[in-house]
């Protein structure tokens, strides 16, 4: 679980209360009674800590779940919003596992343009 509420003015104040809930949530019944330790929560984190943690574990189901900032380029790709950089949502899948779920619950700031003016 990845919760990056932004700085300053731009600040989601929701987000972690986002992720206090989905990890109620997941150790739920309803949510598929997972254990304490099978969840890993990234509070604020760069985007080295979310690539190692996505990429260094396998599990034959990973769940992924981000709250924050994001965004879309003109191509339609997903992007999060990590300490200043943008990463392509398609990043946050794990090669080596057989089952994966995204759950992105983010903005896409899209910026529509006509000969190159906004």
């Amino acid at each position: 679980m990845i919760g990056s509420p932004g700085r300053g003015e731009y600040r989601l104040h929701g987000v972690e209360n986002d992720i206090e809930n989905y990890y109620q949530f997941l150790l739920s019944p309803r949510g598929g009674v997972f254990y304490e330790h099978e969840i890993i929560i990234l509070a604020d984190p760069t985007m080295d800590e979310v690539l190692d943690a996505i990429h260094s574990n396998y599990a034959d189901y990973q769940f992924v779940y981000y709250s924050g900032h994001g965004s879309q380029d003109m191509d339609g790709n997903d992007f999060i919003c990590l300490d200043g950089h943008d990463l392509r949502d398609d990043y946050l899948f794990n090669a080596q596992g057989p089952r994966q779920f995204l759950s992105l619950d983010s903005c896409r700031k899209y910026y529509h343009t006509i000969s190159g003016f906004p």
